[in-house]
């Protein structure tokens, strides 16, 4: 039986764990394989090179989105709305199904909550990829994989499910389809969601105004609608037992509408109420996206391995906002008034073209390829200022922003072993060229920012065995943050008339270098520690303005560093009880903090994670999961301890053609996110709350015909093509 046959034998639950001994490379015999049906795989998976979420399998990650099931994950934090971290280091990468989501910051965040898990079959968070991976992103890769069924003749699922929660219900549903013959594979998703979501922030601030102390208290209110569409389809030919080509197409579609409603208390010296500033934000948006996918993968019994992907993607988003900020004195006399409204347009195009080649050479795998990217963004802001019943341009504001990047990369790789040692040695090479453009209404303004850069990143990991239970690993690999579009946007954005946002079309971007030294036993018990520092770190700081105002933009402070240990273990407590337990523990430390300063900050902090599943008797199953993260730093404020707990339960019915699962999040209601901030002249403190308990009803049944088998000994793909139907 050759490696790959057992491979895809471990990708179909055919393969029992403990007997799933194999040598990384050659054809091999394999003594002790006990071939078993049906074997289910844990919700979380450690490895020495990834964290693997299998979302299919979990209970309570039903009818979640993905940054919910991210929030769970080991290492993971969500900073405010959209920043995600793992390990404390911000600037992951997307791919899914193998593509690469060109999207940052807010933009990513808002795609990975409108993409739903019914569809979703496992998200590995990849910490230290190899070389053939694009550089970018220092916190590592977040690799999405959707469902696809291999068997032979048509099967399907279609799946409903609700939640429940304070405010309103929310409701998706998903249906899956595929059809496989020996000459052919067509296959194809789509998803329907609809939720409505409230979101509360209490904001206390204070600082000098015209060399006197004011102190604003606000409190905030969200209440938000959005519904979309996700969707994909694509066909495999099967042109020879080693040659394959595919097409796919993939994307979404979404709606909503949000009603943004603040009251802000404004205090003077003594504690006096000044005023208060009421706003009222209506906003409008909706997004679309789609990629198409062009892609010829060949393999040959000698180990030869050849592809190429062709990767067009156009990503739209659209938004108009009405602002009305109303000023009222002590006794509620209007004052003051300013209203505005302003259009958004963002439009993104990425092409791609890559080819990748692998062979055998002497005791390993050459593997090598090139990459060419391009990706356009144009941003468009029109701002209106209303006076009476007349909107009049505001040139001040209103600008568009052109950005535009290529890089152009290519790598090498060598896999080979050494009696109990294996070695991965890669290099690439990344050249990028950039160019901005900010032109303003205001006497015709125009701006520009050209960039060009030369870097090689390389990566090894070496791996000793010690015998078959115990092995040691070492990754050192270095890596690439570029600025997200929308942080080079050097637009204002008004949150109201005491808060802003915008942009920086100078910001550098970031290199990080990574160590890490790990210990698997037996692959259920696992130790690491790891090193990583950051040059140019890319920190979004809040400042300070005259009247009172603050704004916010992205800066380049000087370096980050960062000291972490993990530990994990999976066993079996009873046979019918499966545990996973997880602890994470890191030191941070940031230095060249605000302007002109090298003032630094530090942080300890730690978290865990537990999920326990259960197999109970009469085909019923549950889950219990929880996590706590101990106080961490969001630069340059500190974010309060938060901790959650997840329960779920699991029927199948109609010969297990039909499942029934019940769950809840959030299970006493006490996640939230609250922090302080004490540094550069500037007090605050906030709490936000959101809708993190909800109560799941999913239906899913299994269409087509449940006897067909997969076909037998046939290798129709390389290892890209594998991945894609796991």
């Amino acid at each position: 039986m050759s490696t790959a046959q057992v491979h895809d034998l471990q990708l179909k639950g055919q393969v029992s764990e403990q007997n799933n001994d194999s040598v990384p490379f050659g054809d091999v015999l394999l003594k002790g394989v006990e071939v078993i049906a049906n074997v289910k795989r844990p919700p979380i998976q450690m490895k020495a090179d990834k964290i693997v979420v299998n979302v299919a399998g979990s209970i309570n990650s039903t009818g979640l989105s993905v940054i919910e099931i991210l929030r769970k994950a080991p290492g993971v934090r969500i900073v405010g709305e959209d920043n995600i971290m793992l390990n404390g280091k911000s600037g992951l990468l997307l791919y899914l199904d193998g593509n690469l989501i060109n999207l940052k910051g807010k933009d990513l965040a808002d795609f990975l909550s409108s993409m739903p898990s019914s569809n979703i079959e496992s998200i590995e968070i990849i910490l230290n990829p190899s070389s053939k991976y694009d550089a970018s992103g220092n916190a590592g890769i977040i690799s999405i994989k959707t469902m696809k069924n291999t068997n032979l003749g048509f099967n399907g699922n279609i799946s409903l499910n609700s939640a429940f929660s304070n405010y309103m219900p929310k409701y998706s549903g998903a249906l899956n389809l595929n059809y496989r013959s020996k000459a052919l594979n067509i296959y194809g998703n789509y998803n329907y969601f609809h939720n409505d979501n409230r979101f509360r922030m209490d904001y206390f601030r204070r600082q000098e105004v015209r060399n006197n102390p004011v102190t604003f208290d606000q409190k905030y209110e969200n209440k938000s609608t959005t519904e979309g569409h996700d969707y994909k389809g694509g066909i495999d030919f099967f042109l020879s037992a080693k040659s394959t080509v595919g097409i796919m197409v993939e994307g979404n579609t979404g709606n909503g509408n949000a009603l943004l409603n603040s009251n802000t208390y404004i205090f003077g010296a003594n504690n006096h109420l000044d005023s208060l500033l009421t706003a009222r934000n209506d906003i409008r948006r909706n997004n679309n996206r789609n990629t198409y996918t062009l892609n010829y993968n060949y393999s040959d019994t000698l180990g030869r391995e050849f592809n190429v992907t062709g990767n067009y993607g156009k990503f739209n988003k659209y938004s108009d906002s009405y602002q009305q900020n109303i000023y009222l004195d002590p006794q509620g006399n209007e004052t003051s008034k300013a209203i505005y409204y302003n259009q958004t347009a963002t439009n993104i195009d990425i092409a791609s073209a890559m080819s990748n080649y692998k062979q055998r050479l002497w005791d390993g795998f050459l593997e090598t390829g090139i990459k060419y990217s391009c990706v356009k963004s144009e941003n468009d802001l029109q701002y209106f200022n209303q006076t009476t019943d007349t909107f009049i341009p505001d040139t001040s504001r209103t600008n568009q922003f052109l950005y535009k990047e290529d890089i152009a990369a290519a790598y090498l790789n060598y896999n080979f072993t050494l009696q109990s040692w294996s070695f991965q040695l890669g290099l690439r090479s990344e050249y990028t060229s950039s160019k901005g453009e900010l032109e303003s209404l205001v006497n015709a303004l125009k701006q520009s920012n050209d960039t060009t850069y030369f870097n090689l990143f390389p990566n090894v990991m070496i791996t000793y065995a010690i015998n078959k239970q115990h092995s040691l690993c070492l990754i050192y690999n270095r890596r690439i943050d570029r600025p997200a579009y929308q942080d080079l946007n050097p637009f204002e954005f008004v949150m109201d008339e005491l808060s802003y946002v915008k942009g920086n079309p100078f910001l550098r971007p970031q290199f990080e270098d990574n160590f890490k030294l790990s210990y698997i036993y037996r692959q259920r018990y696992s130790t690491s520690v790891s090193y990583a520092n950051t040059h140019d770190f890319i920190l979004n700081y809040r400042d300070t303005l005259s009247g009172g105002k603050t704004f916010a933009t992205p800066i380049n402070v000087t370096s980050m560093r960062t000291f972490s240990a993990d530990l994990s273990a999976r066993f079996n407590v009873t046979d019918r009880w499966e545990a996973y337990c997880g602890l994470n523990g890191f030191y941070q430390e940031i230095k060249g903090i605000g302007k002109n300063t090298s003032a630094s900050l530090s942080q300890k902090t730690w978290s865990c994670h537990a999920n326990n599943t259960f197999n109970l008797p009469y085909k019923w199953s549950a889950e219990l999961s929880g996590y706590y993260n101990a106080a961490f730093l969001d630069v340059p404020a500190i974010v309060s301890p938060q901790w959650s707990i997840d329960a779920g339960i699991q029927k199948k019915l109609l010969k297990d053609a039909m499942v029934v699962k019940l769950s809840i999040s959030d299970l006493f209601n006490s996640l939230e996110y609250r922090l302080k901030r004490d540094f550069g002249g500037l007090y605050y403190r906030s709490c936000s709350k959101w809708e993190s308990q909800q109560v799941r009803l999913t239906l899913s049944y299994k269409l087509g015909n449940k006897k067909l088998k997969d076909p037998d000994n046939r290798d129709n793909g390389l290892k890209d093509f594998k991945n894609r139907i796991k």
